[in-house]
């Protein structure tokens, strides 16, 4: 589990070496079902809130293979 504290900005990376290139596909998954997030390396999620907390997945796919990195985020207060 990723724990983020208070509203920084927050970077997710996701690193897929291969040949041929791949694609990256970032996803939140809700309640809702799951909302696509972008297809970049790098996910920025900007300002944390409460809401923002949940799974969050990378898939890094290609003609010859796929593979998925997941991250769970839980949003504290800072310490006073």
């Amino acid at each position: 589990m990723d724990r983020a504290y208070g509203s920084r900005d927050t970077e997710l990376r996701c690193r897929g070496d291969a040949n041929p290139p791949p694609q990256y596909r970032w996803v939140r998954q809700s309640a809702a079902g799951a909302v696509t997030l972008g297809h970049e390396a790098a996910l920025r999620l900007g300002e944390l809130r409460y809401e923002d907390q949940g799974e969050y997945y990378c898939e890094v796919t290609n003609q010859i293979a796929s593979s998925r990195w997941c991250s769970n985020f839980s949003y504290y207060l800072p310490p006073f």
